[in-house]
C-alpha cells in the first residue's frame, strides 16, 4: 500500500512538472450565452423571403495572454435546435381560378462554429476595460445544412428532404466581433461588452434547392437565396458573462494520468 501511494504522489508530480509550461502566461475563460439568431433569404414561389431560426445557444472558450495583453477567441461554438418554418400562399391554378398552398420546412439541428486563432491586442481605456482589435482572417467553418419538407395543395401533399452542400463562409472577420473586454474581477471572471455588427456581414453563400416538386399540378420550389445578408451577429448574443478555467491541454493531461494510474492499479502493476 505504501508503495501504491508513493507512486500515485509521484505521477501527480510529474503531470504538475510537465502540464504548466516555464513562462506560461494565458488564462483560460468560458462562457455560455443563449438567443443567438440564424437569417437566411429564400427564393421561390413564395418570392423573397426573410427567416430567422432562433434560440442559438452559444459556448465560449477565450484565452487572455496576460503578458502580450491579447484576447484569442479559441472557439466559440453555436447550437440551434431543429426548427419548423412555413409559407403559405394563394396560387393561380387555371383561368380564374386560385388554390392556397403551404409548405412547411423542418431544419436538423445544426451548430455555428467560429474557430479563431488569431491574437487581438487588447488596448486598455478606463474603469478595467480594454479595447479589442478587430479580426482580419475569417474565422468560421464552413457549414452544411440538412431538413425535410411537405407541401400541401388542395387536394394533394408533397414530401421529402433536402440536404445542402457544404459552403464556406464569406464576408469580413469584423462582421462577427466584440469591441471590449471587461477585465473586472480577473482573473476569476470577466466579460465580452459590446457584440458589433459590420458590413459585409457573415454569409453562406451556395446552398442551393431546399425543394423542387409538383402538387395540383403546380410547380413548388424553395431555394436558399446568396446574398449578404447576415447569417449569426454578435449583437444577437450581446454581453458574455466570462469565468476562469483551467488551461485545456493541462486538464486533458491531468485526466489521461489519473486514467493511466487507475488502470496499472487494476492490473496490479503499481
Amino acid at each position: 500500500m505504501k508503495s501504491h501511494h508513493v507512486k500515485a504522489m509521484a505521477l501527480v508530480g510529474v503531470l504538475g512538472l510537465v502540464s504548466v509550461p516555464a513562462g506560461a502566461a494565458t488564462t483560460y475563460f468560458t462562457g455560455q450565452k443563449s438567443g443567438a439568431t440564424f437569417s437566411f433569404l429564400t427564393d421561390g414561389t413564395y418570392g423573397t423571403t426573410m427567416t430567422a431560426l432562433g434560440s442559438g445557444a452559444s459556448s465560449f472558450l477565450i484565452a487572455i495572454d496576460d503578458s502580450a495583453l491579447t484576447l484569442t477567441y479559441d472557439a466559440i461554438t453555436i447550437q440551434f435546435p431543429q426548427s419548423t418554418f412555413s409559407y403559405s400562399t394563394t396560387l393561380t391554378v387555371g383561368l380564374g381560378q386560385t388554390a392556397t398552398f403551404k409548405t412547411d420546412i423542418t431544419v436538423n439541428a445544426f451548430t455555428v462554429t467560429y474557430d479563431g486563432s488569431q491574437a487581438l491586442a487588447l488596448t486598455p481605456t478606463l474603469n478595467g476595460q480594454f479595447t479589442i482589435a478587430n479580426p482580419t482572417v475569417p474565422a468560421f467553418r464552413p457549414l452544411a445544412l440538412s431538413g425535410s419538407y411537405k407541401v400541401t395543395g388542395p387536394t394533394q401533399t408533397s414530401e421529402g428532404t433536402f440536404q445542402t452542400p457544404t459552403v464556406s463562409a464569406l464576408g469580413a472577420a469584423a462582421a462577427f466581433r466584440w469591441s471590449t473586454f471587461d477585465s473586472t474581477g480577473y482573473p476569476e471572471t470577466s466579460s465580452l461588452v459590446g457584440g458589433m455588427s459590420t458590413i459585409p456581414q457573415v454569409r453562406w453563400n451556395g446552398m442551393g434547392s431546399i425543394l423542387n416538386t409538383t402538387v395540383d399540378g403546380v410547380n413548388v420550389n424553395v431555394s436558399f437565396r446568396d446574398s449578404s445578408i447576415q447569417s449569426v451577429l454578435a449583437a444577437q448574443i450581446g454581453d458574455v458573462a466570462l469565468r476562469k478555467v483551467p488551461e485545456p491541454g493541462v486538464a486533458g493531461l491531468a485526466m489521461a494520468g489519473m486514467g493511466l494510474l487507475v488502470f496499472r492499479r487494476r492490473r496490479g502493476l503499481v
